[in-house]
């Protein structure tokens, strides 16, 4: 355990560079990258970690879709130790369809207020991301040496498009090109830290996905003078009320399902959720024919015991008690993990943790484990993961970070790579 002096040491050089953390947030917060689009954001996180001697490459499929990872290297003979977040951000200002305010600047900018920087970009993910980047600057204006390396992992595709139907290539994929990517590509590390919002809480599990198409049929089409009325819903050659009814199913389904599944593990409590996220059915502009087939698209969250063909089973099961002709199809998976040999990191956070904030952290909240974060890709590839940062979520509503805060995670990062960094490690 490191003495103190060398913590208030460490602790000062990040107070020298509160300023620069500001600007660094507002920087990246203030640079459109929604998923797809990441490539200024990645530029400016290259440009800026080569200026402070971080030794940055460029690791992706795509040219104008990379990860960005630097390093410091250290002495030897200690565990190394990524931080990580993501460059891209939870939408576009054409994403009209889910969002009635797309182009409000609270979803594309950031900025100071009142000792708080706004913006969800700022919040998911760039905030973070500036916390450790400064953390590490401060480390190296300390002189700080430290036995194992830190690997500084700046990655693309974490919010996840994902391909289906028509919705094909470049712009459409996600995890598989981010964090998983990197690490197989050479960004790897005994231990992994995914910077992210939990209000100062450790979480070392999450929930896996699964993404189904139910697909309704129904017909014949037919003109609408023609339509037969009145009819049972399930009778109905109208694909669109055929599932309409369906859903009314599978909302009770779902609201069971969380109940059923929910499961506590040693890093936290998942409750996975399952919600309906897009419909498709019909052509607007020819409204006077009826569809033959309708088509929703489920988000299935998993504990990590779960397998997708469970979730396939059930929702076929109830598609034959109610006699409709559908088709139930998963066309992603992702599984979720409960961190194995998380200790050392863990406990380093903890230390760290306990000299900035004055008191033993508190668990994770359920909406923290059971979302999909990148320590899944370290977990799946045997690198014991967790995630840690300041503030709430954004996808619980939450649209800025205090400034303090962010200082305070800012030393608890630089404080945990001292801790762990300096252990002695026999393996590698």
């Amino acid at each position: 355990m490191l003495d103190r002096s060398a913590k208030d040491h460490v602790c000062s050089a990040v107070d020298a560079l509160c300023d620069e953390l500001t600007k660094l947030g507002l920087d990246l917060g203030n640079i459109e990258a929604p998923l797809g689009k990441e490539r200024e954001a990645g530029n400016y996180v290259y440009e800026w970690m080569a200026q402070n001697g971080f030794r940055p490459e460029r690791i992706g499929v795509y040219e104008d879709r990379f990860n960005v990872i630097g390093r410091v290297t250290g002495a030897g003979g200690g565990p190394s130790l990524s931080f990580n977040s993501h460059l891209d951000t939870i939408m576009s200002r054409e994403d009209s369809a889910r969002f009635t305010d797309a182009n409000d600047r609270i979803y594309h900018e950031a900025w100071l207020e009142d000792g708080k920087i706004w913006g969800y970009p700022l919040v998911n993910c760039k905030g973070p991301m500036a916390c450790w980047l400064i953390a590490a600057k401060a480390l190296q204006n300390a002189k700080v040496r430290l036995k194992g390396d830190i690997v500084l992992s700046a990655v693309c595709g974490e919010l996840c498009g994902d391909a289906v139907d028509e919705f094909q290539g470049h712009d459409y994929l996600g995890n598989d090109i981010g964090t998983r990517f990197a690490i197989t590509h050479g960004a790897i590390s005994h231990y992994a830290l995914v910077a992210e919002a939990t209000n100062f809480k450790p979480a070392w599990v999450e929930a896996g996905k699964v993404y189904v198409k139910i697909t309704v049929y129904a017909g014949p089409s037919r003109y609408t003078p023609y339509v037969p009325r009145p009819l049972p819903a399930f009778k109905s050659p109208n694909a669109i009320v055929r599932m309409a009814k369906l859903i009314e199913a599978i909302e009770e389904w779902a609201d069971g399902y969380e109940k059923r599944y929910t499961k506590t593990y040693s890093g936290g409590t998942v409750v996975p959720k399952a919600v309906i996220g897009a419909i498709r059915g019909g052509v607007p502009y020819k409204v006077y024919r009826i569809p033959e087939l309708c088509s929703i698209y489920l988000d299935v969250r998993l504990n990590p015991d779960t397998g997708p063909l469970t979730i396939k089973e059930e929702l076929e099961a109830i598609v034959a008690k109610l006699g409709v002709k559908a088709e139930v199809r998963p066309f992603l998976y992702r599984r979720g993990f409960n961190a194995e040999g998380i200790e050392p990191l863990k406990d380093s956070l903890e230390i760290a943790h306990q000299t900035v904030i004055g008191r033993p952290s508190e668990p994770a909240g359920a909406p923290e484990c059971s979302m999909w974060r990148d320590i899944n890709p370290y977990n799946e590839l045997g690198i014991p993961s967790l995630t840690y940062g300041c503030g709430a979520g954004a996808g619980g509503g939450n649209t800025y970070f205090a400034v303090e805060d962010m200082i305070k995670a800012t030393k608890i990062y630089a404080l945990t790579a001292m801790e762990l960094c300096n252990r002695n490690t026999t393996t590698g």
